[in-house]
């Protein structure tokens, strides 16, 4: 997990949703640290939404995180 938090800010916010509360937040940023963030991910027990998810992330592949 820590992985994916210590991606850009930039690769982040591609985890983007219509829905409210879905898709990534930063809530609270202090100094530049990130006090609260989430990612949500729809359908998350889907592999296939997982592996989605992942790759739009780590375009080049990271497969063991999925």
């Amino acid at each position: 997990m820590k992985e994916m938090y210590d991606l850009p800010y930039e690769v982040k916010i591609k985890n983007e949703n219509h829905k409210a509360s879905h898709g990534y937040m930063s809530m609270v940023v202090v100094d530049d640290y990130r006090i609260h963030e989430s990612f949500g991910i729809d359908y998350a027990t889907e592999p296939q939404a997982c592996k989605d998810f992942s790759e739009l992330l780590w375009p080049q592949g990271n497969d063991p995180f999925w």
